[in-house]
């Protein structure tokens, strides 16, 4: 599968949220949204509590359906397709608990973003067949090549639960 988010000279763009709108009864969560996300940019999305943050990212990985507006992925409409379908377009979110991955670690945490990429069953892992422990190995070198573009991979044996806290520390101080 291409590399989608590799910067090349004529990048196309790869997401493009076009005046999304969500609307909760009367509440107006999103309201004309639009973004292009380039390949090889890194965009971030801030704003107070109730900005439509989270609301935006539900939209795009298929958990909410937008009221009116577009989601395309690689010029694909994805609006309000299933989550599923988008996860399988390597597209998903996070959320901001660390309780299920505290005893991960970075790397282990980073590789689990690539799931829909397994193809063995429980059966094959259990067993650590060869074609099991070769798909893993991919994936490791995936997840390292994803830590090493993020400045991190030097943290990939971190526990998952110390390195949320380290980065936030980092943040916080802008050292850590």
């Amino acid at each position: 599968m291409p590399d989608r988010f590799a910067a090349g000279e004529n990048s196309a763009n790869i997401l493009q949220l076009i005046k999304l709108k969500k609307y909760f009864g009367g509440l107006k969560a999103v309201s004309d949204f639009s973004m292009n996300l380039r390949s090889g940019e890194l965009k971030g999305l801030i704003g107070p509590n109730g900005a439509g943050k989270s609301t935006v990212f539900n939209l795009i990985s298929g958990l909410h359906r937008p009221t009116d507006g577009q989601v395309l992925l690689d010029s694909e409409n994805i609006t309000g397709r299933r989550p599923d379908f988008i996860a399988g377009k390597r597209v998903a979110r996070t959320f901001q608990t660390v309780k299920l991955l505290a005893n991960r670690s970075v790397l282990e945490t980073m590789m689990t973003a690539f799931f829909s990429a397994y193809d063995y069953n429980v059966l094959s892992a259990i067993l650590q067949t060869r074609r099991y422990r070769r798909q893993e190995k991919e994936l490791e070198q995936q997840a390292l090549h994803y830590l090493a573009k993020l400045g991190v991979d030097h943290l990939k044996d971190f526990f998952f639960f110390f390195f949320f806290f380290y980065t936030t520390l980092f943040r916080y101080f802008g050292r850590a």
